[in-house]
């Protein structure tokens, strides 16, 4: 990164449920979320909605957890995956080390757990 330049922080936001993708029930989250981190100085660049089928909450969650530096959950996702143990994402870790004072707070640190598989 050029000298002077800020780093933009980017996230994705993972929606999980039937109910959205049928449309009985309507997203309120995206608005919410976005303009939280927006406010933290953190893009959202990315909402993907899914079913609540274990493979695919899985296969978008390791997509996207790859692309972005962070990864938010609305959702099934208790619901469905709470077997699957958490673990420590490497780059997540990474990325704190090289947070600003302003960012390093203890609800990134939360944020820097994924879950296995």
């Amino acid at each position: 990164m050029a000298a002077g330049m800020t780093r933009v922080w980017t996230a994705a936001l993972c929606i999980i449920g039937d109910e959205i993708l049928s449309g009985r029930t309507q997203d309120k989250n995206v608005a919410q979320v976005a303009t939280w981190l927006n406010d933290q100085g953190i893009r959202l660049a990315e909402v993907r909605v899914v079913p609540d089928d274990q493979a695919r909450i899985v296969e978008a969650v390791n997509a996207l957890r790859e692309r972005y530096d962070y990864l938010f959950t609305t959702g099934a996702l208790a619901r469905r995956m709470t077997t699957l143990p958490l673990m420590p994402s490497p780059k997540r870790s990474a990325s704190r080390s090289s947070c600003t004072p302003r960012r390093a707070r203890s609800s990134r640190i939360i944020i820097a757990t994924v879950r296995a598989g």
